[in-house]
């Protein structure tokens, strides 16, 4: 069996989440608090599978595990930059407390 992508994984728990909403298990806000963290989470484990790839890769391989890490982080970094931009703005209004459940 093959490993599952942080693609894979967001889209089975985005499908999770809009059925306990469709459901209604949970509501708007909290159906929206869901998919931002579970977005938030795939970001997190898609930057680790590239930072995996670029070690498995061999390149400029460290000679230690601290190098390796800096490496890989400057190259995730340099690559795909830092912040999400549209979803950080998402993230941002979804938990403010002007939110108000419809």
């Amino acid at each position: 069996m093959s490993k599952q992508t942080s693609i894979q994984w967001y889209a089975q728990k985005d499908t999770e989440i809009t059925i306990k909403y469709l459901e209604g298990k949970i509501n708007q806000i909290q159906c929206a608090i869901e998919k931002t963290k579970c977005l938030e989470q795939a970001k997190q484990m898609h930057k680790e599978e590239i930072q995996d790839a670029y070690w498995e890769g061999g390149q400029d391989v460290p000679l230690n595990a601290k190098q390796c890490e800096q490496q890989c982080e400057q190259y995730y970094q340099e690559t795909y930059g830092g912040k999400g931009g549209e979803f950080e703005t998402f993230k941002k209004e979804a938990s403010s407390p002007e939110s108000s459940d419809n």
